[in-house]
């Protein structure tokens, strides 16, 4: 099951909100410490203009400063587990490069026409991955590393707690699992995955229908025959074997692509009708997200107090 915390800040956006295929939450922070991954999104799709926060972002997602508490309180905690077994961990910084943005949502992809004619459907800005913080001897089978992931039983006469000192981390600051109807409930619409209808399950509503015809038409005549949003950028984006910058046919795309969305409002429309979905699915799961926001909220309050102590 998850952590009460680590299902509030899935990686991305919201199940409910990530169109299959889709860019979702681009400015999102996910919790480091998360135990289980939310819905992926489409690496090296250029980021559209956004069109806000989503209801069930409420729900599932910290902000910045709660996400910087309890990062740091896992730190520290783990750090202090460590010790007790003659360790010394030192816990990486607390990430202070938030924006402070809300998590945004892209529906079909681009719809920035300059952003197209620069860079396609590449992302403008590279990304810059951070090395994780070297584990203590840097060895997967040091004494060090099976205390901290749980890999033995005891040590120094000691016993390890359960998931070792991360485990024990874990415990004090995200608190219980949630249960099943919590899980499901944070899952969204779309919880078992199994709706792969462009634009997830807001995509059956006829105006997002009614919409994606629009846009294919438009396509059309600009001499692009896709059926759906995400066939440019399939077509040009391949991975990690993909071209550093866009090819002409490439920005030819991704522009006829941004012009149309923007001209039949394809992700203004698919918005609306996830809002609305969302809203829905909120009524139908009130109890269970209300529990989820309270256990949040002690969540942090644990975290904060960790942290006000220093230990």
């Amino acid at each position: 099951m998850l952590a009460a915390a680590t299902a509030m800040v899935l990686t991305g956006c919201s199940s409910a909100s990530a169109p299959a295929g889709a860019p979702a939450a681009a400015n999102a922070k996910p919790n480091a410490n998360a135990k289980a991954g939310g819905a992926p999104t489409s690496g090296g799709s250029t980021a559209p203009k956004d069109s806000g926060s989503l209801p069930m972002d409420a729900y599932i997602f910290l902000s910045d400063k709660d996400q910087r508490v309890v990062q740091q309180a896992m730190s520290l905690v783990t750090r202090d587990c460590m010790k007790r077994f003659g360790f010394d961990y030192q816990p990486p910084a607390p990430d202070q490069s938030s924006s402070g943005d809300s998590p945004k949502h892209y529906g079909f992809g681009v719809d920035d026409v300059k952003q197209a004619q620069l860079w396609g459907y590449h992302s403008p800005q590279q990304q810059v991955t951070q090395p994780a913080p070297a584990e203590p001897d840097d060895g997967k089978s040091s004494p060090s590393h099976l205390v901290l992931i749980g890999g033995v039983k005891s040590a120094g006469g000691q016993a390890v707690p359960e998931g070792g000192c991360k485990g024990e981390a874990e415990s004090k600051v995200l608190g219980p699992d949630l249960s099943k109807d919590q899980e499901t409930a944070l899952s969204g619409p779309n919880a078992d995955g199994k709706d792969t209808t462009p634009g997830g399950p807001a995509g059956h509503d006829p105006r997002v229908q009614d919409a994606l015809k629009a846009w294919k038409s438009c396509m059309n005549k600009a001499g692009f025959n896709y059926s759906v949003p995400f066939d440019g950028p399939k077509q040009f984006l391949k991975g990690p074997g993909q071209a550093v910058q866009p090819s002409a046919p490439e920005i030819a795309s991704a522009v006829a692509d941004a012009t149309c969305k923007q001209q039949v409002n394809l992700n203004g429309i698919w918005f609306q009708a996830e809002t609305d979905l969302e809203n829905t699915f909120i009524e139908q799961h009130a109890t269970a997200l209300n529990e989820v926001q309270k256990q949040r909220a002690d969540e942090v309050k644990r975290a904060a107090a960790i942290v006000a102590s220093g230990s």
